[in-house]
């Protein structure tokens, strides 16, 4: 009887195991006993850290849960099978800790060329020629959103008068998030 599937999409296996929603609701039934194995494709798709690993290994074993690959095997019940299981997660440790590696390394020389390091812009900002620059069609709204709040308005009604002036929809939560951006005094990381 198939128990669940249970996907921690868009999370790495490398992710602290508090942070894996998912791989916390798994464990959640494994200390209920609603499972007796699990199955997942293969070894670093589950961890790609050692302490974790072991960490969520000794639940496992408290509640007599077993683990198999679909794609790959292991025997745990040997000592060569353990050495094996310690070589393969520690090559994907090291694999995700170089690939961690390689990203700081990019993204240092781009803030030292004060070049944007991602796509995602604050609301009114764009990137142009790798770098942040005003979005001049939405900038007038970000002005108006400050003079607004300086003139002691509510988040709520700066966002219906933007509505209305504007016919731009920016909702409540995202004038909060403006006003507290620091990015709008020319901070930018």
């Amino acid at each position: 009887t198939i128990v669940d599937v249970y996907a921690d999409q868009g999370n790495t296996a490398r992710k602290a195991i508090s942070k894996r929603k998912e791989l916390q609701r798994l464990l959640d039934d494994v200390r209920a006993d609603k499972i007796d194995i699990i199955l997942f494709k293969c070894l670093d798709r589950w961890f790609r850290n050692i302490r974790d690993y072991y960490k969520v290994q000794d639940i496992l074993d408290e509640h007599g849960v077993d683990w198999e690959c679909t794609q790959e095997k292991y025997n745990t019940t040997t000592t060569n099978g353990r050495l094996m299981l310690n070589i393969k997660l520690s090559v994907a440790q090291n694999e995700s800790d170089q690939t961690s590696d390689r990203i700081r390394y990019v993204n240092e020389g781009k803030l030292r060329r004060h070049e944007a390091l991602g796509g995602k812009c604050a609301y009114g900002y764009c990137i142009r020629n790798k770098r942040y620059a005003v979005d001049e069609s939405k900038a007038e709204i970000v002005r108006y959103i400050y003079q607004r709040a300086i003139a002691g308005e509510s988040p709520r009604m700066v966002a219906q008068e933007i509505f209305d002036c504007f016919n731009e929809v920016v909702s409540v939560r995202q004038v909060r998030c403006i006003m507290q951006n620091p990015a709008y005094i020319g901070t930018y990381h």
